[in-house]
């Protein structure tokens, strides 16, 4: 069965790489990421039906961050191709009341909504997310290769267009799975525990859990 993998925002395909042995495995860039198309507006909406194009037969769909959240709007488009559904550094939101208890209150993950970005700030939200320094590159490289607009519309569109996720995952007939770092400072776990969706904490991972327990993910993709 094909799987295809989203990532979070302000990233990139790149952090699949350790699961590139896969067969059948698929990391698309979203738009305004990495090597995806650039567009005058962004959405996760948009994302969705962009990544729901790509998908023409069954599917495991994994989603990392905002990956998630895109792919639950996949899975709403296209519920009868979606046969496994493994979400990652996430929970669902049912309204936007739940935000400000879903989200950990720090300001260095500004960055990830700001026009501009910078060394320091990469750096910073490296530390909010427990990402290991040595992947801090990697995260600057994917930060200044995403479309700045991209950061800008986030927050708005996501208000705009606001959907309730716990609705669409009760509808859905397929395995769904959450996987969460222990170590993730970029969410409130408590919130996120007590969400009522069955999450694996994955110990000793942060919120990047493909670098810190690649074969613990690698388990759950096969």
């Amino acid at each position: 069965m094909m799987k295809l993998a989203i990532h979070g925002n302000g990233q990139s395909n790149k952090i699949w790489d350790a699961f590139k042995q896969l067969s059948d495995f698929i990391t698309p860039d979203l738009p305004g990421h990495g090597q995806g198309p650039r567009l005058e507006k962004y959405s996760l909406e948009i994302h969705a039906e962009y990544i729901a194009s790509l998908i023409g037969e069954p599917v495991h769909l994994i989603g990392h961050s905002m990956g998630g959240h895109v792919a639950i709007r996949v899975a709403k488009l296209i519920s009868h191709k979606i046969k496994k559904l493994t979400l990652i550094g996430m929970a669902p939101l049912s309204s936007l009341d739940e935000m400000e208890n879903y989200f950990a209150p720090d300001e260095r993950t500004q960055i990830l909504f700001n026009e501009k970005i910078t060394r320091d700030g990469s750096r910073d939200l490296s530390l909010v997310m427990q990402i290991d320094q040595s992947f801090e590159p990697l995260i600057y490289q994917m930060l200044e290769n995403q479309d700045p607009k991209h950061r800008i519309q986030f927050v708005p569109s996501l208000m705009q267009y606001f959907q309730d996720e716990k609705a669409i995952l009760n509808s859905l007939d397929c395995d769904i799975q959450f996987l969460v770092g222990a170590k993730d400072k970029a969410l409130q776990l408590e919130y996120v525990l007590s969400n009522g969706v069955n999450v694996s904490v994955v110990e000793n991972a942060g919120h990047n859990i493909m670098f810190d327990c690649p074969e613990y993910v690698l388990r759950h993709l096969e």
